[in-house]
C-alpha cells in the first residue's frame, strides 16, 4: 500500500448524526476534495450502533499535515466535540 491509510472509529450515542452531517453540510466532500486525500469514507458498523468507522487514505505525510492544519479539519473538531464524540485512530503505512 502506498501512501498512509487512517482508521478513525467514532464512539457516541450521536455517532451516525455526526457522520450524516458531515455528507449533508459538504465537509466530507471539502476533506476528500483536499490535495492528496485519495479516500474519506464513513462506514456504519453492523454490531454496533454507537460507532462509526471513517477510512482515511492520504498520499503521503506532508498532504496529511497539511490536512491537519486546514479549516476543514477545524470545522470536524467542532462538529465531534459537539456531538460528544471520542476517537481512537490505527494508523496504517
Amino acid at each position: 500500500m502506498d501512501g498512509i491509510l487512517l482508521h478513525v472509529l467514532y464512539h457516541g450515542a450521536e455517532a451516525r448524526a455526526f457522520a450524516d452531517e458531515m455528507q449533508q453540510s459538504g465537509l466530507r466532500a471539502a476533506v476528500f476534495a483536499e490535495e492528496g486525500c485519495m479516500q474519506y469514507d464513513y462506514y456504519l458498523p453492523l454490531a454496533e450502533k454507537d460507532c462509526v468507522l471513517l477510512i482515511e487514505h492520504w498520499r503521503d505525510q506532508a498532504a496529511l499535515d497539511k490536512h491537519s492544519a486546514g479549516e476543514p479539519m477545524a470545522k470536524l473538531k467542532a462538529l465531534k466535540a459537539s456531538h460528544g464524540l471520542t476517537a481512537d485512530v490505527t494508523r496504517y503505512e
